[in-house]
């Protein structure tokens, strides 16, 4: 079946042709790049590493979530302690790609009591794990962009667990 995680790796196994394509096609000759919005959008994203780099880290983020929809979404019959056990899961499996080791102790009573969105609670930006090839990206990525980037990513975290 086709998930999450499955169509980030193929967008990543295809950004060169992607680059490729929307770096150089225009629609038509009267409402080419510089014209439609759509395309301007498309262009920038798609010559910019910086969109390689989110794709890395939903592609992390959709296998976590994959796996918790395997696991949990067709379970027969009453199975809350099952579910819970997913869910569980899911948690540890995400909170351990951004949250300090300490903290994430606490996480299994629950994420009540965890001040996620505070950045002493989470780990700092070279330690926060976005997934693989992103080591070969980060070189070709400015470190104003770099921020940029793991602001998005503490974002998206933070928006998973509120």
């Amino acid at each position: 079946p086709l998930g999450l995680c499955k169509t980030f790796s193929n967008v990543i196994a295809n950004w060169p042709a992607l680059v490729k394509y929307f770096s150089s096609y225009v629609p038509n000759s009267e409402r080419g790049i510089k014209k439609v919005k759509r395309f301007q959008r498309l262009h920038a994203a798609f010559t910019n590493n910086v969109t390689l780099l989110r794709f890395t880290y939903l592609r992390g983020i959709g296998q976590a979530l994959d796996e918790f929809l395997d696991n949990s979404l067709f379970i027969e019959g009453p199975n809350v302690h099952k579910i819970n056990s997913c869910v569980s899961k899911l948690i540890k499996t995400i909170s351990s790609k951004f949250l300090r080791s300490e903290v994430r102790a606490d996480v299994v009573t629950g994420l009540s009591h965890v001040k996620y969105e505070e950045l002493d609670q989470q780990l700092p930006n070279d330690m926060i794990n976005i997934g693989a090839p992103a080591g070969t990206i980060f070189k070709e990525v400015s470190a104003l962009k770099l921020g940029a980037f793991y602001a998005d990513v503490r974002t998206g975290y933070n928006v998973l667990f509120g």
